[in-house]
């Protein structure tokens, strides 16, 4: 009975950290897409503001 309830709290932490993972991996992986969207933005516009200088 106690390794059953050890190994169920084990498999319960594992899946709380596995959620808290995906929530920083999803988390991550809007903040690069996001400076990367910002980035190419401001690479094109600025040589047609050269241009335009």
């Amino acid at each position: 009975l106690l390794s059953y309830e050890q190994e169920h709290l084990d498999l319960r932490s594992f899946y709380c950290f596995a959620l808290v993972v995906l929530w920083i991996l999803v988390c991550l992986g809007d903040f690069c897409r996001l400076s990367i969207n910002f980035l190419m933005f401001s690479d094109l516009h600025s040589p047609q503001c050269s241009g335009i200088d």
